[in-house]
């Protein structure tokens, strides 16, 4: 390894005792965190390092990137107590700007601690070395940027299984006619972070609804100050509605009283029956929280599109991971739903939840296949470091060699129910190195959700946690559309974002004021 000083990026957090520890030292340590995720992923629920804390148990990753003839060139040494290992990758030095050129480098140098890792292991992941949440943004720009058969340029460059690259081929073909949304369009997002209980496996930002309703008077007294700043705002940017989206948190926690005068102010604010609107979903998601009166709400506010997600239909697993409902409730609420007039509803299912097996999951898609939903999203569990599941360091569900049986059984069903795949994304932690797919029946995609995972729709987002986007478009030398985005994050703590709710409206002004320049 060539005398290139290697630098300790600050500390990710402290090891616990059982899990596997590494400690990283690189030479380019704003890749540190890139190069931390493919470790993780080819190390189920270990600990990256990349600093000094002390640990017998650490294993020492060494790495330095440099030039050389012209090309980017990786250096790696693994260093155990029993074990030394060196691996060197060459890459071609690509890019024409700041941006591409560093754009690259990352993924020469996740590349080499890839092939590093799949050597020791002998581990080959579904998507490679591959990490980035959407994968089908990538499919795109290969597609767009004239590459004859871009499926095989992902198994070529990042060693993407085939089964996982025809998947992105098809729903890149399935998105394209939705994705071609006006730049004088824009999605509305509406937070409501309140639940009635955590789940173990939940990393949102998301508080306990059971705090009073003054309180919860409050934040929509702050919500509807922002909702009319964002009317202003959107007049002044020419914008007009194309979907919107309430999700939470679970919104339907919200008494009858509150959800009725949240759902007014939305439909009122932004013209949810002029022409346009494409879809209103709200995320009712907790059947324990769905009753007839508001399912009724939701209906004459011009509701289009709902949700109500079991993440599992064993009474066993729903227990074990804090939800406060049977399967038999969620049963009751699609019921509900339906002769509320409901005939658009989603499921979220989460597959490899802790004790589950193929068979709980082929149990669960039976009895789904009776409520006969219009959309599935089939979630691989993902474990973050804020949820409870987590910290008490329940990782093994991240290893299950069944987590791979569970997708197929999934993606069989979801098939079989007349559905075919929409949109995808990834996370990290994610069970098996799998995905996250939305199905939909023919006409019932989820227009919100597209716009969301591809990003060519600008978003107002509205409420504690929520992160508006502005999108502007234009083209590069070649004439392929290169999309822009501009953020602007709202507070998450709900009582800091009812303080402070003038500022986030004013972020909101400035961020649409300065992306339309």
């Amino acid at each position: 390894m060539p005398n290139i000083p290697l630098t300790k990026a600050p500390s990710e957090r402290f090891p616990s005792p059982n899990r596997q520890v590494f400690r990283m030292q690189t030479n380019q340590t704003r890749f540190a965190c890139d190069i931390a995720d493919v470790i993780r992923m080819m190390q189920p629920g270990s600990i990256v390092l990349y600093n000094d804390n002390p640990t017998t148990s650490a294993i020492t990753i060494n790495h330095v990137q440099y030039e050389s003839d012209g090309k980017w060139r990786d250096e790696l040494e693994y260093i155990s107590d029993n074990a030394y290992i060196s691996h060197t990758a060459e890459s071609e030095k690509l890019g024409a700007d700041t941006l591409a050129v560093k754009r690259y480098q990352k993924r020469a140098a996740k590349k080499a601690c890839y092939e590093l890792f799949k050597r020791i292991t002998g581990y080959a992941p579904p998507w490679g070395s591959l990490t980035g949440i959407r994968p089908t943004k990538l499919y795109s720009e290969l597609e767009r940027n004239g590459v004859a058969d871009p499926a095989a340029s992902l198994i070529d460059a990042f060693d993407v299984r085939e089964d996982k690259a025809r998947l992105l081929k098809e729903i890149c073909a399935a998105q394209k006619p939705y994705l071609d949304v006006p730049s004088n369009m824009a999605d509305i997002y509406v937070a409501i972070p309140f639940c009635p209980s955590k789940c173990t496996y939940c990393a949102f930002h998301s508080e306990v609804s059971a705090r009073g309703e003054s309180e919860l008077d409050s934040y929509l007294d702050a919500l509807t100050f922002e909702m009319d700043e964002a009317k202003k705002v959107m007049e002044d940017s020419g914008l007009q509605t194309n979907a919107i989206y309430i999700g939470g948190g679970t919104p339907t926690a919200l008494s009858l009283r509150q959800l009725t005068r949240l759902l007014d102010k939305v439909s009122r604010t932004f013209a949810v029956d002029r022409k346009g609107c494409l879809e209103y979903t709200v995320e009712a998601g907790r059947p324990d929280t769905i009753t007839a009166q508001k399912l009724a709400a939701m209906k004459a506010a011009g509701v289009s599109r709902i949700s109500i997600n079991p993440q599992t239909m064993n009474d066993g697993t729903l227990a074990a991971i804090g939800r406060k409902h049977t399967a038999a409730e969620i049963e009751a609420a699609f019921e509900l739903a339906r002769k509320a007039g409901f005939d658009n509803i989603n499921s979220d299912l989460i597959l490899a939840l802790p004790g589950e097996t193929p068979d709980d999951v082929s149990r669960t898609l039976e009895r789904m296949k009776a409520l006969n939903p219009e959309s599935l999203t089939l979630h691989a569990l993902s474990l973050k470091h804020a949820s409870q599941m987590s910290q008490e360091n329940n990782m093994d569900s991240l290893s299950l060699a069944d987590a791979e049986v569970m997708n197929v059984i999934g993606e069989r069903e979801a098939r079989g129910m007349g559905m075919t795949p929409y949109y995808l994304y990834r996370q990290k932690n994610i069970a098996g190195g799998l995905e996250n797919v939305g199905y939909s029946k023919p006409g019932c995609v989820c227009q919100y959700n597209l716009d969301m995972m591809e990003e060519t729709t600008s978003v107002v987002a509205l409420g504690a946690g929520a992160i508006s986007k502005r999108i502007t478009k234009s083209t590069n030398g070649a004439g392929n559309p290169v999309y822009r985005i501009d953020r602007s994050p709202n507070m998450m703590d709900s009582k800091q974002y009812v303080s402070r709710v003038a500022d986030m409206a004013q972020r909101k002004r400035d961020l649409f004021r300065a992306a339309a320049k």
